[in-house]
């Protein structure tokens, strides 16, 4: 996927996209879990 780009399971996005090595490459892509930081999320949507 695209840097910042969503990962998603049932219409619930788990991860956003951190960096490709390579497009199409052999490598897997690196994605950030959300779950991590829905505290911080949830802060940042309510101060915005």
């Amino acid at each position: 996927g695209d840097s910042g780009g969503p990962l998603s399971v049932n219409n619930t996005v788990i991860g956003i996209g951190s960096f490709v090595i390579s497009c199409g490459g052999t490598y897997p892509d690196v994605y950030t879990r959300v779950y991590h930081f829905l505290d911080w999320i949830k802060k940042t949507k309510e101060n915005n």
